[in-house]
This record gives C-alpha cells, structure tokens and sequence, in this order.
C-alpha cells in the first residue's frame, strides 16, 4: 500500500498550514512559484509571458537537450535542468557549460519546467534547445534563472493553484490595455481556456477553493496586449500534491 498523504498540519498546532508545506513539513505538498516576464507582449495574440516575446511551443517528443551561452566566457557556470521525460516523470540534470560550445544533456527531456543556475555567474544568455535549435528554455544575463509563464504538471501529481498575479507597464491614460489567461492542455491535446481577464496596470485573484489541474496537464499563463507591446509580469502560485492510491 502507498504512503498516504494527509492534507493536515503536522507539526505544531500554532503554525499555519501554508507555512509547514513551505517548510516540507507535510508529506507529499510542495509549494510552486512560477513567474514569467515579457518584454514587449504583441497585440497579434496571446502567448506566454517568457524571455523570447512569441508565443512558446512545448516539446513534441523527449529528447537531449542543448546547452549553450553566448558568451565564450561562461566556462565555470552550472546551471540544474527541472523537467519532465517521456512518461511526465520529474526528471533534473546539472550541467556545467562550456561557453558557446554547446553541452548535451544525458536525459531526454519532454517538458523544461525551469532552470536555475547553481554556481558561477553567467555573463551571457543561457539557452537550452533540442536538436533543432528550437529554444525551450533561455536565462538572460543577470537572470540566473528562467522567467516563463509555463508550467506541466509531474505523472502522479495534482496541482492546485490558489493565486494569479499580473503586471503590466501600460498607463491609464494610454487606452491600451492587457488582457490575461490561462491556456490548460491535456496529454491528449485538448485545450480548455479559463481565467480570461482585462486589466490595466494589475489584478489579482486568489482562490480559496482551487480547482486541481491533472498530471500531465501542460499550462500556460498569457497575455496580449490590446496597442503596443507592453512589458507584462505574471504569477502563479499553488501546492503540487502527490496522488495516493492503494
């Protein structure tokens, strides 16, 4: 029989709940924090708020990775790969580049949900592509992490997002303005949309009772924008739980 996860505080009665899961104090419940930036969000459609200002396509099979700088310089910088492989199984790898000369992962990849960097200080862009040279994955110069609105939920995992936050640089008296939403796939390639939102500067919802995305689900949190490209902040925040079965 598996382990069941209880969704209870554990240790101490005076400590909130939110705070022991943030400690790793309740078995089978992880915090997840993702947060993207774009630069300059197009008026011609949605996409997700990332480093590069188009819309981002997921990864179509698992695959090596590429890793490479743009900087020759960046010899002593190791970066941690968080991703999924072929079956949604959370899979991590830690490289170490090799400035612009690119090193290949030794894990095939399905999804890159983020990638931090964990020694050194790059002096150049980060990217991490397939094959193809299609990019999945980009930490800008001083970043030292990814910034991507984009998010799959791990096989054997439900997760359940309780606040949605956005940002944006236009002005009240611009009349342009943004509008948000959240774009669900499953494994299968249905798409549902929700939370399409209109907003100025920022809006925030939070959510007592979240509605649980299923493993497997790929999400992405987009913006367009109505004018010019406006610089737009997302986040999202919820817990990762694991699923119990007998």
């Amino acid at each position: 029989m598996s382990t069941p996860f209880v969704s209870q505080t554990q240790y101490g009665k005076n400590e909130v709940f939110d705070l022991q899961v943030a400690r790793g104090q309740i078995p089978g419940h992880e915090v997840v924090n993702v947060f993207g930036y774009s630069t300059a969000t197009p008026s011609s459609g949605f996409i997700a708020a990332w480093e590069n200002n188009t819309a981002y396509a997921f990864p179509t099979v698992a695959s090596t990775m590429l890793v490479t700088s743009s900087s020759a310089s960046d010899t002593a910088v190791t970066i941690r790969i968080d991703g999924l492989d072929a079956k949604y199984g959370r899979i991590s790898e830690t490289v170490t580049l090799t400035g612009t000369v690119a090193v290949t992962t030794t894990k095939d990849f399905l999804r890159i949900n983020s990638v931090v960097t964990t020694v050194g200080n790059a002096v150049g862009t980060i990217y991490v592509k397939d094959a193809g040279a299609v990019v999945y994955a980009q930490v800008l110069i001083g970043s030292g992490r990814t910034n991507m609105s984009v998010y799959t939920v791990p096989a054997g995992y439900t997760a359940y997002w309780t606040q949605f936050d956005a940002f944006s640089s236009t002005s009240v008296t611009s009349g342009v303005y943004a509008t948000f939403r959240a774009l669900l796939t499953n494994s299968t390639g249905v798409n549902n949309i929700t939370l399409t939102i209109p907003f100025l500067n920022d809006f925030s919802v939070t959510r007592p009772y979240p509605v649980g995305y299923p493993e497997k689900t790929d999400v992405q949190w987009q913006c367009k924008s109505s004018g010019a490209g406006l610089g737009i902040a997302i986040i999202a925040i919820g817990v990762l739980v694991k699923n119990f079965t007998d």
